[in-house]
């Protein structure tokens, strides 16, 4: 099935200035794998809403769908230690600046808008020492 997760991991897996921060193959949808080397970026859709309209002449659905990009590095105490705040601060930062509000078709989807919504807690796993924090952002679509 289509989503909004598509045309926003091709945006950060495109972008040089999230490729500075985060390798290409460590930016994915879903769940990360167990053992993931950090850092990495987690892109899941957390809801996604079809808007009716009244037009007998729209050939496609537009869709409203929330997507959460996770930004996951080390902390500080960790065993290989990472950057802690300062690198999700820098990861999702670059986020935002790769996913502009546009309207385009990117990775065969038609996105209508892209727009920041909130930024999530600081999340810390005290077991592995890994830290997290997520980015909103609302996407327009059309099927």
């Amino acid at each position: 099935m289509m989503s909004a997760v598509l045309p926003i991991a091709y945006l950060l897996t495109h972008n040089p200035g999230m490729q500075e921060l985060v390798l290409a193959e460590s930016i994915m949808p879903g769940d990360l794998p167990i053992n993931q080397p950090l850092p990495a970026i987690s892109i899941e859709q957390v809801d996604g809403v079809p808007h009716n309209s009244l037009s007998l002449l729209e050939t496609g659905k537009t869709w409203r769908d929330r997507v959460q990009v996770t930004a996951h590095v080390n902390g500080p105490a960790a065993s290989k230690p990472g950057l802690g705040y300062p690198g999700i601060y820098a990861m999702l930062n670059a986020a935002l600046a790769a996913c502009p509000n546009q309207q385009a078709i990117i990775n065969g989807i038609k996105v209508l808008a892209i727009i920041p919504d909130d930024r999530g807690p600081y999340m810390s796993e005290q077991d592995t020492a890994r830290v997290s924090q997520s980015q909103d952002f609302i996407v327009y679509w059309q099927t």
